[in-house]
């Protein structure tokens, strides 16, 4: 039975704005990334969402809170869904480190529970739309995993803070139907995410 999932990158906060990497540190949104959340709520009022997942970092779960309102769904957090954690991980007084599984990530770590974490919600929601809210690490070795095995798909992830990435997965086999979806976005700048560690 096809399932669509529907994939989405967090919006902004003050440290994407100046480029600095957030790992599983706990930062909220900024005033931007509030007025995008709005946005995505907007995008999505039509449309038929059976639930919504996020992590548990606030970036990613007022989001997903939003629409869960929004809809009157379900909203499933799951630290799953955190982004990597590695050696590049900021920490500060204000925003301590979160306690997780395992101290630090190799980027085939974060593929591999990113994946799997994805994958066992499309099978959990068979035959539904459901909204993932995660963060750009999980996104982009997500989609750049499917689309390794999707030859009928040639667009690229520019990892656009906030964008729609729409996906069909069916009997164990996904298939991207489109990316980089953020034209409801008008009036605000489309932020990719930054690298920066410092």
């Amino acid at each position: 039975m096809k399932t669509k999932i529907i994939v989405i990158t967090h919006p902004d906060t003050s440290w994407t704005t100046v480029g600095r990497y957030q790992g599983h540190v706990d930062v909220p949104l900024n005033e931007v990334g509030l007025a995008k959340v709005a946005k995505v709520v907007e995008r999505f009022s039509d449309e038929a969402i059976s639930c919504v997942y996020s992590s548990d970092l606030s970036r990613s779960f007022e989001t997903a809170a939003a629409i869960a309102k929004d809809h009157n769904i379900k909203h499933i957090a799951d630290l799953h869904l955190r982004e990597g954690r590695w050696e590049k991980q900021q920490g500060s007084y204000e925003y301590p480190l979160l306690p997780f599984y395992t101290e630090l990530e190799t980027q085939a770590d974060v593929i591999k529970r990113g994946c799997k974490t994805i994958e066992e919600i499309a099978e959990k929601n068979s035959g539904e739309t459901t909204l993932i809210i995660s963060h750009w690490g999980i996104t982009n070795l997500f989609i750049t995993n499917v689309l390794k095995n999707d030859s009928n798909f040639h667009d690229q992830y520019l990892g656009i803070l906030a964008a729609v990435n729409i996906f069909e997965f069916d009997s164990g086999i996904w298939r991207c139907l489109s990316l980089n979806e953020s034209g409801f976005l008008d009036g605000f700048t489309s932020t990719n995410i930054p690298f920066s560690s410092t």
